[in-house]
């Protein structure tokens, strides 16, 4: 998951935006400084800025100098947003003691995810682990399909909405329109092995983070980074099931069309979709090979997708994702909104927000130039004076924000408590590698970690002496201890 982070400096008016689009080291470079305060154990950087965490995370500075922190190995889509949270806090409160302890630090702000200066997003990353004979050779095609397709027509389930700029008037005044989907407008692509430079919405490689003569890594970079918990579960929970459906040969065959350009196809959809407020427009798929075609809404294609999946064996959380799922699908089949995720929730407070101003939309989901100026601030975690960042803890200024308002607000009936966010920051995973990095850790057995191996210190003879060397040692060819692998 990235981060934005906005610093004020004392003597200057604008605040110094630190992500992909600045190239030079700047604050954000020395949040991580401030882990040990944080983390009970944080060994040696491997990496530059990069450094492996007691909880099993990685916690670095990306290029452009905006913090990046990616989540232990999970099992469960909720330990998965658990885990988020973590990391969420973890940068947080580096930030705040950035702020409280550097007197030419006026004000700071951190965002969830991050936004370039042409409004492209860049938010949020999801990985996973698939057995290289279940995604191998044309396989690794159907599955990109399998998931792209999801990921088109899940845009008002999944997205996290944002305004864009939408032509301009008679007056040559730019247009503001409401998006379902945020990072959707910077994709090109539907597969590919670059994250940045084709910018694919299903990425594969062949670094497993595993023994990569079993596994294959399966990125999935067309995530939004979204506030509420129900999204951050759904997303992680049902593209899972995608790929345990797609291993078990449960999932129907389903095609975008035109097929002749099928690369783009899904990204059209995709696009299309995302303005689609209502979900009543219908696009055009083949289903199973079949000659003909047929017109589907993107709600009537996650139904095929709930009914598919029903089908899957032997996963634990199947049942609740399902269960979440079919009650969107059945909200939005009798025409209405879902209060749980981030899309409508926003949606109805700019409306509301922009109406007590006296703007009367013309169009569903018209915005106007205060609409995307309120839109910014959905994404804030914390935003804290020097004074406010000595005076408060980095709960009191999580729980102001408006990430910490909606969640204990709108988003409360999925929030995961506070206390056990907190209780996670070095606790690492069970049954999971990333339990066994957090031990040697801990222990301080590991001089150097990274996924997928250790360095520790080793006593050796040379020439009749003895000396210290260094021992790289393989963590194993897994990444799940005890727990289903697939």
């Amino acid at each position: 998951m990235e981060f934005s982070t906005l610093v004020w400096m004392h003597g200057r008016k604008e605040p110094q935006i630190f992500d992909h689009q600045v190239q030079t080291p700047g604050p954000a470079v020395l949040i991580n400084e401030y882990l040990r305060d944080i983390i009970k154990y944080v060994p040696d950087r491997t990496h530059g800025n990069a450094v492996m965490l007691r909880n099993g995370a990685r916690f670095y500075i990306d290029l452009g100098s905006h913090p990046e922190y990616c989540t232990p190995e999970t099992i469960e889509p909720r330990q998965t947003v658990l885990h988020e949270l973590i990391g969420e806090l973890i940068v947080a409160e580096c930030l705040r003691k950035f702020i409280a302890d550097n007197p030419r630090v006026k004000a700071a702000s951190l965002i969830r995810g991050l936004s370039d200066m042409d409004g492209n997003f860049w938010s949020r990353h999801l990985n996973y682990s698939m057995l290289l004979e279940n995604c191998s050779g044309n396989q690794l095609e159907q599955l990109a399909m399998s998931m792209n397709v999801h990921n088109a027509t899940s845009r008002d389930m999944l997205g996290s909405g944002s305004v864009r700029p939408n032509g301009y008037d008679n007056d040559g005044n730019t247009k503001y329109r409401y998006s379902l989907g945020e990072r959707i407008h910077c994709l090109s692509e539907d597969i590919g092995m670059g994250t940045t430079k084709n910018r694919p919405m299903f990425r594969y490689t062949n670094e497993a983070l595993a023994a990569a003569n079993k596994y294959r890594r399966i990125q999935f970079t067309g995530e939004d980074s979204p506030v509420s918990e129900w999204t951050m579960e759904m997303s992680v929970g049902t593209y899972a099931l995608i790929c345990e459906g797609f291993a078990q040969n449960k999932l129907r065959v389903i095609e975008p069309i035109p097929l002749v350009k099928a690369s783009r196809a899904a990204c059209d959809i995709a696009y299309g979709a995302s303005f689609d407020i209502d979900g009543r427009r219908k696009y055009e798929f083949r289903i199973n090979g079949d000659e003909d075609t047929h017109m589907y809404s993107t709600n009537e294609i996650q139904q095929m997708y709930i009914e598919d999946l029903e089908r899957v064996e032997g996963i634990s959380y199947k049942d609740r994702i399902l269960d979440m799922w079919r009650d969107y699908a059945n909200t939005r089949a009798n025409g209405g909104r879902f209060m749980h995720n981030d899309t409508f929730v926003k949606l109805e407070y700019l409306q509301k927000s922009l109406a007590r101003n006296g703007f009367e939309p013309r169009e569903p989901g018209e915005m106007n130039i205060h609409g995307a100026e309120i839109d910014k601030s959905f994404g804030v975690v914390i935003s804290a004076t020097e004074e406010k960042a000595n005076k408060y803890s980095i709960r009191d200024l999580l729980n102001k924000s408006p990430v910490g308002k909606l969640r204990n607000s709108k988003f409360r009936a999925y929030h995961i408590p506070d206390t056990e966010v907190d209780g996670g920051i070095n606790s690492a995973p069970e049954e999971t590698r990333a339990y066994e990095r957090g031990r040697l850790i801990e222990e301080g057995i590991a001089k150097k970690m990274d996924w997928i191996s250790y360095s520790k210190e080793v006593e050796r003879m040379e020439n009749g002496k003895t000396v210290l060397a260094t021992e790289k040692i393989d963590l194993g060819e897994t990444p799940f201890y005890g727990a289903k692998q697939s």
